[in-house]
């Protein structure tokens, strides 16, 4: 029998292509629209991701169940951010 525990493998995690894009709903922000055509809402973009129409690879963790006043795309948490 191993000591070793098996590693645990987080639930909700995404992996997303896609292009930053600034929408002016609501006061404004910026979304991510994937290339597989979903749209999602990061919870915190850094200021230099902040450009409309940059190409990003993303490594995130949906957030379900977390309310936005925005009400577009699905709520995200950026764990890895990369332009492409």
């Amino acid at each position: 029998m191993s000591n070793e525990e098996e590693p645990k493998v987080e639930k909700n995690l995404i992996s997303i292509n896609g292009t930053i894009k600034h929408l002016k709903l609501e006061g404004g922000f910026y979304g991510i629209i994937g290339d597989d055509g979903n749209h999602y809402k990061p919870i915190k973009l850094a200021g230099e991701f902040k450009k409309d129409g940059l190409k990003v690879h993303i490594e995130a963790k949906e957030r379900k169940g977390m309310i936005s006043i925005h009400m577009w795309g699905r709520t995200i948490e950026i764990l890895k951010i990369e332009k492409i």
